[in-house]
């Protein structure tokens, strides 16, 4: 059903379950990220905990559970975030005692062509500050939380592949809002109702894969392709002669 052909997450492959837990410390996690890479350097796995502890405590009791040996697995829910956007990978400046990504993360990532690729990103268009909110962000990890009750890892791998497609059906039509205002007079959401199933299926194929949701929105879209192409041509300027 899925095309995870060229994709190394877990969570998408349905190897893990995903947890109440995982989503909430990803998405504590993500403003550290954040502050790594505005300073340039890498950060050992322990002083990361001593900064998400001493950044979110006594507020977030949740970090009082978090250990060395899951982190990777909250940095891969993470990444779930950082995949539906395009982005590279901030967790590559989180590294061992030695200085190094773990041998299972060198094994999916090239970290320094990732770490290098996350200093042409504006971060703030993605992530909030610890303790600040951003509505892209947050919606996300709420949606994504109500995924995070499932009774097995199929369960959970199906819930997440669904949220995601209809996340980007949700993301694309807002991208593409000007479009959207020449279809209709309504609200984006009502007039995407009809459509939201067909649409939603062609997406679930490959979920992550930006260039699908345009294919989808093409396909299943009344006019949706023609106004785009009619809203890009050049504009002719009627020159009278004197």
């Amino acid at each position: 059903m899925f095309d995870l052909s060229d994709e190394v997450c877990h969570f998408l492959h349905g190897k893990r379950r995903l947890t109440e837990t995982d989503v909430k410390l990803a998405g504590l996690y993500g403003p550290l990220l954040k502050t790594s890479v505005k300073q340039f350097s890498k950060i050992q796995i322990r002083d990361f905990i001593a900064l998400a502890k001493n950044t979110y405590l006594p507020n977030h009791s949740v970090i009082n559970n978090i250990l060395p040996i899951s982190i990777g697995r909250r940095f891969e829910c993470f990444r779930l975030y950082q995949k539906f956007n395009d982005l590279p990978d901030l967790s590559s400046w989180v590294v061992s005692a030695n200085g190094m990504n773990s041998p299972q993360y060198r094994n999916d990532f090239v970290p320094k062509e990732q770490r290098n690729a996350t200093l042409f990103v504006n971060w703030n268009n993605f992530i909030p500050d610890a303790n600040q909110s951003l509505k892209e962000y947050d919606d996300f990890f709420d949606a994504l939380n109500t995924c995070a009750f499932e009774r097995n890892k199929v369960a959970s791998q199906l819930s997440i592949h669904r949220k995601l497609a209809e996340l980007k059906i949700d993301q694309f039509a807002n991208r593409n809002s000007k479009v959207m205002t020449c279809l209709t007079s309504e609200s984006i959401q009502d007039f995407l109702k009809p459509y939201r199933f067909e649409l939603r299926e062609h997406i679930l194929t490959k979920v992550m894969d930006n260039d699908l949701a345009k294919e989808a929105f093409e396909m299943h879209v009344p006019n949706f392709k023609t106004t785009v192409v009619n809203m890009n041509k050049p504009r002719q300027i009627d020159i009278k002669s004197s």
